[in-house]
């Protein structure tokens, strides 16, 4: 499931994901994306993950890929909100493809994500 929070006037798009990923909520998250990408220069992205389950299926895995590779570099920065312990996993998953700024944060530290995230003006 992913639960979509944009915050228009301050160019952040928020995200919860929990439990499966389905193709459709995936579908609906993409273009959201790519409006963000059209209309603002360095939106920022902040990622709440709490009882990630995977995706429904392989193919929506493959899409979820593509879709971080066709966009990650538009955001300024993104702050990632989690509860694994396995802050470098994350980091490679989020970190690889991107030139913005990247920050992990443990599910204590939510507060501390969206200061950080709402810091650095959107240019």
């Amino acid at each position: 499931m992913i639960e979509i929070n944009e915050d228009v006037n301050n160019g952040n798009l928020a995200l919860r994901v929990a439990g499966e990923i389905s193709r459709e909520e995936l579908a609906e998250l993409a273009e959201l994306i790519r409006k963000q990408a059209q209309y603002l220069k360095d939106p920022h992205l902040l990622v709440i993950i709490e009882g990630f389950e995977g995706w429904a299926a392989f193919n929506v895995l493959r899409m979820s890929r593509r879709l971080y590779a066709k966009y990650a570099n538009c955001f300024d920065r993104i702050a990632v909100v989690h509860s694994h312990k396995n802050q470098k996993q994350t980091r490679q998953y989020f970190g690889t493809l991107m030139k913005g700024e990247l920050m992990i944060f443990s599910i204590d530290e939510a507060e501390n994500a969206w200061s950080w995230i709402d810091q650095k003006p959107h240019l």
